[in-house]
């Protein structure tokens, strides 16, 4: 899921290098990703719980959303995908 689209992994970098969470807008630029195509990669992201938003997905309607990364999954992700190959 986190590794099978580039985008994906790019928003997962660029956020790593936040300190304080960013915004869609922001994402985007620092991701390279057009800000067209960034939902469809934020969505699952957050959906698997790799980001954060400050904002619950059912109150946001317009509001500014900042997102921050979340390490903790994003590592037991890498560390399933790694114990899926050794076993």
């Amino acid at each position: 899921m986190l590794t099978s689209v580039p985008g994906r992994l790019a928003i997962i970098d660029y956020m790593r290098s936040t300190t304080d969470g960013a915004y869609f807008s922001e994402i985007a630029e620092g991701a390279g990703i057009p800000e067209g195509s960034i939902s469809s990669h934020l969505r699952p992201l957050e959906e698997y719980g790799a980001i954060e938003g400050d904002i619950p997905q059912n109150k946001r309607h317009g509001r500014s959303v900042k997102y921050r990364v979340n390490l903790e999954r994003i590592k037991e992700a890498f560390d399933n995908t790694r114990d899926q190959f050794i076993a």
